[in-house]
């Protein structure tokens, strides 16, 4: 089946409750305005250049991968006090980069949202924790915002997996997530994909080598 992608109504209708059911997602194009984009982007880009301010300064922590990580876990991160961390692959020295290369090198930001107010907003944004809401049919409790990056070049793939593999949260049916592409996301420069209804079957069992990934033979 064809994915349906509509520009962003008012509100949730049954038809996109009954899509979500039977897909597992609904895909609306424009959910934010150009502006919100544009805060976005500079936010984000606010929030990498300060956390390697914080770690020339001494306020953030160089962290190399533990001893086993997998692949996409093997860089270094920079952690913040207030938990705001930033990854890089590996190879990828954090002390030698500027605030503006580590904006272009950097594989995933995550635990931003209370570092900056645009960040704040987009949590509470009606087209975003309003239409969770009413697709899963019960008021939303943020557990986690992450910004994945797909660095030119060195970026690593992000295999086939289930995104409560990751974090074991209970129950999946009360789970969900909200991806908002920043910029163009094509095939071609490595969009999201999806496989359509794979979640009627369950938790699949996953393993870890390049990252939390799918069994191979489990996806068909």
């Amino acid at each position: 089946m064809s994915p349906t992608v509509e520009s962003c109504p008012d509100q949730i209708t049954d038809l996109h409750r009954s899509r979500f059911a039977e897909l597992g997602y609904v895909a609306f194009e424009n959910v934010l305005s150009g502006d919100e984009i544009g805060a976005a982007r500079t936010a984000l880009s606010e929030v990498t250049h300060s956390l390697i301010k914080q770690l020339e300064e001494g306020k953030a922590q160089l962290r190399q991968a533990p001893a086993g990580a997998t692949r996409n876990y093997a860089g270094p991160r920079v952690v913040a006090e207030q938990g705001c961390a930033i990854h890089f692959e590996s190879g990828v020295d954090p002390h030698a980069l500027s605030p503006q290369e580590a904006e272009i090198r950097f594989r995933k930001l995550h635990d931003y949202d209370q570092s900056h107010p645009v960040f704040q907003g987009l949590v509470q944004h009606d087209r975003i924790r309003g239409f969770l809401g009413q697709l899963i049919g019960q008021e939303m409790i943020l557990k986690a915002t992450m910004a994945l990056s797909k660095p030119p070049f060195i970026g690593s793939e992000k295999p086939w997996h289930q995104d409560n593999a990751y974090f074991n949260w209970l129950p999946l049916e009360l789970v969900g997530s909200c991806w908002i592409a920043l910029d163009d996301a094509t095939i071609d420069n490595g969009c999201m994909h999806l496989l359509e209804g794979q979640h009627l079957r369950g938790p699949l069992r996953h393993h870890h080598t390049i990252d939390c990934e799918i069994v191979s033979d489990r996806i068909d």
